[in-house]
């Protein structure tokens, strides 16, 4: 779902041979049943809702055991948050990186909160390679990243996180 006809449009000139069914509709309030789906994904989209009202529908849509996966953007790391302030107009103004407060939020509903943490030497080299997915120098670095990780401090300089939770 997309609250976007436009994104909707694009999605489905994007997924030739899939069967997938799309559907304009608003995430914070969908027409979905109650337990309707064992697996809501997105990439991108709690960082623009409200948080508490977001993760709330995504609990009531998704079956029990069944599970929430998304990526966002962190909004921890000082650097990446000079740039946001000194570049607003490269985002929406709906825009917050998730903080501290949000993943209690999430973790008020999904007592089964997982978090991974990417983006600290991969994001300082970005311009040294040309498709991360082929250069060593990019799957280095991602694996020296999650070492990084593994120091509870360093997380707060990551760029994104992958969000896995659980309904109970």
């Amino acid at each position: 779902i997309d609250i976007s006809d436009v994104s909707i449009e694009k999605a489905k000139k994007n997924s030739i041979g899939m069967d997938i069914k799309y559907s304009v509709d608003n995430c914070e309030k969908s027409n979905f049943n109650d337990e309707k789906f064992d697996l809501v994904y997105g990439s991108g989209i709690i960082h623009h809702l409200d948080t508490k009202i977001c993760v709330s529908e995504i609990y009531r849509i998704l079956k029990r055991d069944g599970k929430m996966i998304f990526i966002e953007p962190l909004g921890t790391n000082p650097i990446i948050n000079l740039y946001r302030f000194l570049t607003p107009r490269s985002r929406s103004s709906d825009e917050h990186p998730l903080i501290k407060k949000d993943f209690k939020t999430i973790k008020e509903l999904f007592k089964n909160l997982s978090v991974r943490y990417y983006g600290l030497l991969t994001l300082l080299f970005l311009p040294f390679y040309k498709s991360p997915e082929k250069s060593k120098i990019f799957k280095i670095l991602s694996k020296l990243d999650q070492c990084l990780f593994k120091i509870k401090i360093l997380r707060i300089f990551a760029w994104s996180v992958l969000i896995t939770c659980k309904k109970n």
